[in-house]
């Protein structure tokens, strides 16, 4: 087929489905960093009289080469090559590493996609720890009451782990996709009763952002507030955050948070909820999140999931069997019994959040370390981001007991 007949289908397609949610998949393509500026958003307001300053150091870090495709690249060609647009490495609350690239500076929002996912899990936990939802193991129908059958019985556990066995296509590539109607969609409410379930709760792990979606219309319901508005209380004011952020909706009218993705903000800002886990939910002289809740969110001690996510964090630390060759043992930490056979796992204890594109919070308790990428896309870079951010940690490790942990 000619180009010129491509342009033509593809026009065609644009005006005849330009109020609707496929044409907008068609005039917009695949979704982008910068999102935030199509979409209509939430304010989240700062507080600009307790802004919390980084320190500076002057550690010399070692980066291992970033591979692409068959060519390796140094560091931070590797960076430009990989579309990323900033990338910051801490230590506690002091700035190792700060670069911003392609035409993106310190002061640039970019839409952090699945990184949402976190800050989504957060407010369940601070809205149980504040008495609005009582427990986990309530069903999510409790706080959702559009939602209809076996979906509405499910409990919030189960979101929170993606195990719910609600049936969602996922697909990021179609225009008929749930996760496509949802993104470009302007009545996400609306679509609540129409899911059903595909399998028996807690019988998979099946990826599925209409789960987080609902945990943020439950906190909304429990607490009368916008999620955007009791992010903003609970954590952004907090945090001593240096700009706002916003939260893009679906239409001005019905204001329904994308909560499964598209919290906007800056890279330095993303760095600070990062810390935030890094110090157990600790802020300064403030328990902001409870202590309880950060190692439940980020403790990977269940097979069903691989050992390698748990409430809407993920890890390195998947197990790999014993049988399997090409694994160094000689840094085994521990191991576990599974269905007849022994897993053992690398000794770090990190986690990250996750989105799209390749944008990672990545935290390393042992190293103290708090790792921020975000990029205009993923970048084909072998290994991934969050194996190569692991090894970032790894090579700039020190002795943990030579660290500041206050």
């Amino acid at each position: 087929m000619s180009k010129a007949i491509n342009t033509i289908i593809y026009t065609i397609l644009i005006i005849g489905f330009s109020g609707c949610t496929v044409g907008r998949f068609f005039k917009w393509n695949f979704a982008e960093i910068d999102d935030h500026k199509k979409f209509k958003n939430a304010p989240i307001a700062n507080d600009p009289s307790s802004v919390f300053k980084f320190k500076q150091g002057s550690d010399s870090l070692i980066f291992p080469k970033i591979q692409i495709k068959d060519d390796s690249y140094e560091f931070e060609e590797g960076l430009l090559k990989s579309k990323t647009v900033a990338f910051i490495v801490l230590r506690n609350d002091t700035i190792l590493y700060e670069k911003y690239l392609n035409k993106y500076q310190e002061d640039s929002y970019v839409n952090s996609f699945s990184v949402t996912k976190a800050f989504v899990s957060t407010l369940i936990g601070l809205a149980i720890e504040d008495g609005y939802i009582e427990s986990i193991q309530e069903p999510i129908g409790k706080y959702v009451p559009t939602l209809q059958g076996a979906y509405a019985e499910v409990p919030i556990q189960y979101l929170l782990e993606m195990r719910s066995g609600v049936k969602y296509n996922e697909s990021y590539y179609s225009p008929f996709s749930d996760a496509a109607v949802d993104y470009y969609g302007r009545n996400i409410k609306r679509r609540y009763p129409k899911f059903t379930l595909e399998n028996k709760p807690d019988s998979y792990f099946q990826y599925r952002s209409i789960n987080t979606q609902l945990l943020a219309e439950a906190v909304e319901n429990a607490t009368g507030m916008m999620a955007s508005e009791y992010l903003e209380e609970k954590i952004w004011k907090h945090l001593g955050m240096k700009y706002d952020a916003s939260w893009s909706i679906d239409n001005k009218k019905d204001s329904t948070l994308k909560a499964f993705c598209c919290l906007n903000a800056v890279a330095r800002d993303f760095a600070k909820f990062g810390l935030l886990f890094l110090n157990n939910g600790r802020w300064q002289e403030k328990q902001v999140v409870p202590q309880a809740w950060v190692k439940a969110a980020t403790t990977y001690d269940r097979p069903k999931n691989n050992f390698a996510y748990t409430y809407q964090w993920w890890s390195n630390n998947s197990y790999d069997s014993l049988e399997t060759p090409g694994f160094d043992t000689s840094q085994l930490h521990d191991t576990v019994t599974y269905n007849g056979k022994s897993y053992y796992r690398y000794p770090d204890e990190d986690f990250m959040a996750e989105g799209h594109l390749g944008q990672f919070i990545y935290v390393n308790p042992e190293q103290r370390m708090v790792i921020v990428r975000l990029g205009k896309k993923e970048g084909n870079i072998s290994p991934k981001w969050g194996e190569y951010l692991q090894w970032i940690a790894r090579k700039n490790g020190v002795d943990p007991e030579a660290l500041e942990t206050d």
